[in-house]
């Protein structure tokens, strides 16, 4: 028996596709996406026994900045400091350069990648008696007399500078930090390597007291007189609990690239809940041992509502010519006939963009195709993201039989059916028939 589909004449033309789309003008000041991303891994040789040791840093700048990039974030707004320049002093300068230069409702994002380590709490406001730190640059590893710990940059200072950038961007604004670092040593290293794992630093006569703080990196007690409403919010992802070490994945932090590829799966009504869950699933293959924390306003979209989806792409592992051998085949939707095009890495959506060169598929198997196009491809394969934009499904098809009486009725149809290469009109074999009869 053949699959019948029923059309009751006076449903009128079941063609006819209404879209609607609304644009609310939320806010018409200017609002610039800012980004500062801060990696240290070459730490300087000292005669400390133990000192810091080098870690994969500078590999994660390439992954957040191009992060950045795929959500509209502006080469020239994306500020970065590396090694010798991160010193405690370098950070301080360059988040308070990066404060100077923000307006109201901008969106700014800082990313640490670096050691981290507990130091002893200097103001009683944490609850193991410990503060949490980055590691600049300089700092050392373990506690020498007369040491003031100034060269550490404790969680206090950095939520005293973060709090500066709230207040410029103002309520309309949003404020994100990262930290690809650890904070204490307290469990066994694995095979890679830990971004920490040295002892929490004290006196030696220092003896740690429950503070009054709660279990987090930043807490907002001491801003109480300040009308929280009017600054920006503020949500900080840390690669590991603070009883934890960080550890890295194949040359590169693990929270680095659970990010890099979390940001990949962004849709444009992600709360940042959403995108912390995303990359818990990331972590779970990546780190299994270790456990990001967030804080701040879960429950509120991405960058203020505007985030910007990345339509999915192909990778090429060769390149020639003019023909690219590319990731992506059957058992990923493409088929022979399929029209690929290449753009530049970093392409949110060919939608819009001027192609580098457009192809066709000339075989597709089940996890690779062959793509030939109408021009030479002249970078290297890393330099091309390959997007499908229009759809062949190969000698996939389905016969369809349309049998209305009303003619503009069966027109409407046939043409709307006819508009998909998976569709084949027949009025002898076929598997489908639309019509009017009961």
């Amino acid at each position: 028996m053949k699959n019948v589909v029923y059309l009751r004449s006076n449903l009128g033309l079941i063609a006819t596709f209404i879209c609607l789309f609304i644009f609310l003008a939320v806010n018409v000041q200017a609002q610039t996406k800012r980004g500062l991303i801060i990696a240290i891994g070459d730490y300087p040789e000292t005669n400390e026994t133990p000192s810091w040791p080098d870690i994969s840093s500078i590999n994660d700048v390439p992954l957040i900045r191009s992060a950045l990039q795929k959500q509209g974030f502006q080469s020239n707004n994306i500020a970065i400091l590396k090694e010798k320049e991160a010193t405690k002093k370098g950070i301080v300068d360059a988040i308070k350069a990066l404060t100077k230069t923000c307006q109201k409702g901008d969106i700014v994002v800082l990313h640490f990648s670096s050691h981290g380590q507990q130091i002893e709490d200097d103001n009683n406001d944490e609850v193991d008696g410990f503060d949490e730190a980055i590691v600049p640059y300089g700092a050392p590893g373990t506690y020498k007399d007369g040491y003031d710990f100034s060269q550490h940059l404790r969680d206090d200072e950095l939520e005293s500078l973060l709090m500066d950038i709230r207040i410029k961007v103002g309520s309309t604004g949003d404020v994100i930090m990262f930290a690809d670092a650890c904070h204490s040593g307290t469990v066994s290293r694995g095979a890679e390597k830990s971004r920490g794992g040295l002892p929490a630093m004290k006196r030696p006569s220092y003896t740690p007291t429950k503070g009054n703080g709660q279990e987090a990196i930043f807490n907002t007690n001491k801003y109480e007189q300040i009308d929280m409403s009017s600054l920006a919010p503020l949500v900080v992802i840390s690669g590991a609990q603070a009883s934890q070490v960080n550890y890295e994945y194949q040359g590169a932090g693990s929270l680095s690239t659970a990010i890099s590829r979390s940001v990949d799966k962004l849709h444009a009504n992600m709360t940042y809940r959403g995108f912390f869950a995303q990359i818990l699933k990331e972590m779970s293959i990546l780190a299994p041992n270790q456990r990001p924390v967030i804080e701040g306003d879960l429950d509120r979209m991405m960058f203020g509502g505007r985030v910007i989806e990345q339509v999915p792409f192909y990778k090429s592992y060769r390149v020639k010519n003019n023909t690219a051998f590319i990731h992506g085949g059957k058992l990923n939707g493409i088929f022979k006939n399929a029209v690929i095009e290449a753009h530049p890495i970093g392409t949110t959506t060919p939608k819009g963009n001027t192609p580098l060169a457009t192809g066709t598929c000339i075989i597709a198997e089940g996890n690779w195709s062959k793509i030939q196009f109408d021009k030479n491809l002249d970078l290297s394969e890393d330099d091309y993201w390959f997007f499908v934009t229009q759809q062949s499904f190969g000698d996939i098809s389905l016969c369809v039989k349309v049998d209305i009486k009303k003619k503009i009725t069966r027109e409407a149809v046939s043409n709307a059916l006819s508009g998909t290469t998976l569709i084949k009109l027949s009025k002898e074999e076929y598997d489908f028939i639309v019509t009017d009869d009961e």
